[in-house]
């Protein structure tokens, strides 16, 4: 884990900007080598991008020579690593590169580009959708107008809102599937939560305790999801924890505590990942738009 004044040390380090496109906001540390092809937490493997940028380049796979060239060419001559991006891109064929096949992610992917060749930044569309996120008033609206146009933009098959429908739910807010390259099924369940997750009280009416979120993951595995589509029963394989605000690093911790102890693997959507994400289908409706 990435330590406080390892974190600060990078951030400073990169000027408080994206490696990338020079973005201010949002701003992740990103592994060159990933800690699971042995990669570390040590300084000299993370570079700083922008939560756009950050997406992109665990999409297509961007190999680790080439971030550690976007990251020296910035840290050390303050010249940001578009043009490595772009050279490395020039004689790749984009879309097959794309793990989705949707046109809104292609027009995504031409539009992410577009920013970094004509050396704009992401500043203003993440700070747009960022409040936006913020002002969303309950459960309902995180599902309907910011849940389900991201999952349809990653293009995930099957979207189902299960959350104040009147089906049975066993802790499932929405439901989807993802096709592999056998052609089988990856079931998910989504847990949405439009508050802070926290572990700072015990009322079982509080949406964002830790201990709500985790009762509603494990009723998600227990019973199996009947999916009308495929005319089948199956049991849910990966869950996504999604809040809208942040996920409080107390409660983090007993989130990996528990797939420690379940050897499950959840995945988690803050608030700055919506924004990122709900930047790139923007940004890719409009550039369909266009064309």
């Amino acid at each position: 884990m990435i330590g406080i004044k390892t974190r600060e040390f990078l951030l400073e380090q990169s000027r408080h900007k994206c490696s990338i496109c020079g973005t201010r906001f949002p701003l992740e540390l990103t592994h060159i080598t990933r800690k699971f092809e042995g990669g570390t937490d040590a300084a000299d493997n993370i570079v700083v991008l922008c939560a756009v940028c950050h997406d992109w380049v665990d999409r297509i796979n961007i190999p680790p020579h080439i971030l550690s060239e976007v990251k020296k060419a910035w840290v050390d001559q303050a010249i940001l690593g578009r043009e490595h991006i772009i050279w490395w891109l020039s004689d790749k064929d984009r879309n097959t590169r794309l793990r989705t096949a949707s046109v809104i992610s292609q027009n995504s992917f031409a539009q992410w580009i577009e920013f970094i060749s004509t050396k704009r930044t992401f500043d203003d569309e993440l700070l747009r959708a960022r409040a936006e996120i913020q002002a969303l008033k309950s459960e309902d609206e995180l599902i309907h107008y910011v849940l389900r146009p991201i999952f349809e933009f990653l293009a995930f098959e099957g979207i189902t809102v299960l959350h104040h429908s009147g089906a049975p739910e066993h802790g499932k807010d929405m439901v989807f599937y993802q096709r592999d390259n056998l052609n089988t099924f990856i079931f998910y369940a989504v847990i949405a939560c439009n508050t802070k997750i926290h572990t700072t009280s015990s009322k079982t009416s509080d949406s964002g305790h830790y201990n709500k979120i985790i009762d509603q993951v494990s009723k998600c595995y227990l019973e199996p999801w009947r999916d009308n589509n495929l005319k089948r029963e199956a049991y849910i394989d990966k869950a996504i924890v999604v809040t809208s605000s942040t996920i409080v690093d107390v409660a983090m911790m007993y989130f990996r505590r528990w797939e420690e102890k379940e050897r499950r693997h959840l995945v988690f959507l803050d608030g700055e990942r919506l924004a990122s994400l709900l930047v790139q289908l923007r940004l890719g409706k409009e550039r369909e738009n266009v064309f």
